[in-house]
Parts: C-alpha cells; structure tokens; sequence
C-alpha cells in the first residue's frame, strides 16, 4: 500500500487558500492537499468556494474543524454541515467529519457520491490509555472509511500508545500518530506502520505543534530505516 503525503494548508482569504493549494500541487505533483476551509475569514457562498476548490478536488482533503474540536468555524452547526455538503459535490479524495460531531446522514449523502471520509478525533490535551484511544478508534473506523486519531504527547510512553492502535487495528484504515514536539516521531512512523496518509505542512503554514514540514517529510522517507520494508511513498513527480 502507498502512503501519501497531505500537506495541510490555509487562507485567510479564498484568494489566498486557492494561491496556497495551486503552488503546492505545481510544486510537489501527486500529493494530496488538507484544504482548511475553516481559517477563512470571509464569509464564503458555498457554491463560490465549491468552483473555486473544484479545479484541484482530486487532491483535496477538505476540512471544516468548529472551534470546539479544535479548528476556526464559528458560523453555526447547520451552516458548516451544508457547507461541507456542497463541498463534497465537487467529489474531492477526502472529507474529514469529526467523530464528536458525527451525522450519519451527511457521512452517507458523502459516500454516495464516491468520496472517502475520514472520520477524525483530537485530543489537544493529553494521551489516554491504550483502551481508551482503542475504542474511540474503532467507533471512527466503523463509521468511515478511515479513521484520524490525533493526541498530545507527554513522552516516550504517549508515543507508545497511540502506536500501539496499528497492532490492533487494520493500519490501511487508521492514522493515528501525537502531536507535540515530543510526540513528533510518531508523525514518520505511522507512516513506517502503513498508515494511508502522513500530514505535513508548509514551512509558513503550519496547522499543529510538531508538525513537519513538507519538504523535512519528503527527506526522511528516503531514509533507510523508513524505506526497508515500509510502504511505499506517493507523491513525487
């Protein structure tokens, strides 16, 4: 299985959203794009973002994180679901829905029309134990085609539990690694455990804490301790 680097990228304005995402698919080629729809401080039609997006959907992740899980969208529960219904018209690669905001009804009206959800989970905060981050896990995997389990890691033994869900689950369904500078590690290896996806980001764009950047991914992936029996690598030209 191929693992593909998404690059995680923003705009405060759709003009610069759109310029971020066309510099960097002209730059790196076949690499999928996180397109953060909710840093956008304007107040968007949807169909108008949906056209704009369109060009480049075959790359898109498209995410609409509300600020109570972590991301910037505060117009209101109904708006961001019709939001990220018209979005999925354009049949991007990915949707990312979070598990604590979970309709079934939209994760079915996405996957009718062929695209892949990625039902996804945070905690900014800590690491729970192995049971728990299990269950939460296997609820996202049941509910979508992949499931994104993210933690703040503490140390070694943080690290060690959210890998730990690749011996437990099927690791072509499953991204899970830690945030944090601590936890930045479990970012490659997630990758080594065949996760389908590794996130990265532009060096003045980045998303979350211990994030790489793009270009720091793409060097450690040739490394030999990460090639030698590992997934393969889809995204260079």
């Amino acid at each position: 299985m191929k693992t593909r680097i998404c690059v995680s990228t923003y705009g405060k304005t759709l003009e610069e959203l759109v310029k971020s995402i066309k510099e960097i698919t002209k730059r790196y080629g076949n690499i999928l794009v996180e397109a953060r729809v909710d840093y956008l401080e304007e107040d968007i039609n949807a169909g108008t973002l949906a056209e704009r997006l369109k060009p480049y959907a075959e790359r898109l992740v498209i995410t609409v994180r509300p600020a109570e899980e972590g991301g910037y969208y505060t117009r209101g529960e109904d708006k961001r679901l019709l939001l990220i219904r018209r979005l999925a018209l354009i049949q991007p690669a990915y949707i990312d829905v979070e598990l604590n905001k979970i309709d079934n009804s939209l994760i079915q009206n996405i996957r009718n029309l062929g695209v892949k959800v990625i039902v996804s989970w945070h905690d900014f905060r800590k690491t729970p134990p192995r049971r728990d981050l299990t269950e939460v896990a296997k609820r996202a995997i049941n509910l979508g085609d992949v499931a994104k389990v993210v933690t703040m890691s503490r140390g070694v033994e943080d690290n060690l539990n959210i890998l730990y869900l690749y011996s437990m689950l099927d690791h072509r369904r499953l991204i899970a690694f830690c945030m944090g500078e601590q936890g930045r590690v479990t970012r490659i290896l997630s990758a080594t455990a065949g996760a389908p996806i590794i996130y990265a980001a532009t060096p003045d764009k980045k998303t979350a804490p211990g994030q790489y950047s793009v270009d720091e991914i793409l060097d450690i992936l040739k490394w030999p301790i990460c090639s030698a029996g590992a997934p393969t690598y889809e995204g260079e030209k």
